[in-house]
C-alpha cells in the first residue's frame, strides 16, 4: 500500500449540504465509486443514494501508514460539520473515556446480565474459578506475600485503627446498657 498517495476528501450532497469526511490512497474515482456501491454500509450511502453529489479533495496527505492519514482525517473531521458516524482516529484517552461513558449508561444492564450469567452457570463459573485458582496458587501466595512486605506498616496502622474503633464501640454499648 502506498500511502504517499495519501488524500482526505469529503463528499457533499448538493441537495443538503450535508459532507461525508474521508481518506483513501487510492483516485477519487475509484474511491467515490465504492461508496456509490449498493453494497456500501457506510454514512455516505444516504448522501450518495440521493444521487446528486460530488466527491472533492480536501487535501493531498502523503503520509507513511493507515494512522497517519486517519489522524490528518480526523483533524478534518474535527473542523468540518458531517454526517460520519466514526471518528476516524480515536485517541487511548478517547477510547477509555467512551468505554466509561458507555459502562455508566449501561451499569444496570451490564450488571444484571452478569447476574444472570452466574446464576444460569453457577457450577461452571465456580469449577473455572477453581482450576484458575489451583494453577496460580503459587503465584498468589507469592504476591499476597510481597504486598504484605511492601505495605507493612499502613496494614500495621489499620490494624491498629481498627481495634481502637472496635474498642470505642463496646465501650459505647455498654455505656448505653
Amino acid at each position: 500500500m502506498n500511502y504517499k498517495n495519501g488524500k482526505v476528501y469529503q463528499i457533499v450532497c448538493n441537495i443538503t449540504g450535508e459532507v461525508y469526511i474521508g481518506s483513501c490512497i487510492t483516485t477519487l474515482v475509484k474511491r467515490f465509486y465504492h461508496h456509490k456501491n449498493k453494497s456500501n454500509k457506510c454514512s455516505s450511502k444516504q448522501i450518495t443514494d440521493r444521487g446528486d453529489c460530488v466527491i472533492v479533495l480536501i487535501e493531498a496527505y502523503p503520509c507513511d501508514n493507515k494512522s497517519e492519514l486517519f489522524q490528518r482525517e480526523r483533524y478534518h473531521y474535527d473542523r468540518i460539520p458531517n454526517i460520519n458516524k466514526y471518528r476516524p482516529f480515536v485517541t487511548e484517552v478517547e477510547s477509555i473515556e467512551s468505554k466509561k461513558a458507555r459502562y455508566e449508561a449501561n451499569t444496570e444492564a451490564i450488571l444484571t446480565k452478569k447476574k444472570a450469567h452466574y446464576e444460569n452457570n453457577r457450577e461452571a463459573v465456580l469449577t473455572k474459578q477453581k482450576a484458575r485458582y489451583e494453577a496460580n496458587k503459587e503465584a498468589i501466595a507469592a504476591y499476597h506475600k510481597a504486598y504484605r512486605e511492601a505495605n507493612k506498616v499502613a496494614i500495621s496502622k489499620r490494624r491498629k485503627e481498627a481495634y481502637q474503633a472496635q474498642k470505642t464501640a463496646a465501650a459505647n454499648q455498654v455505656n448505653t446498657l
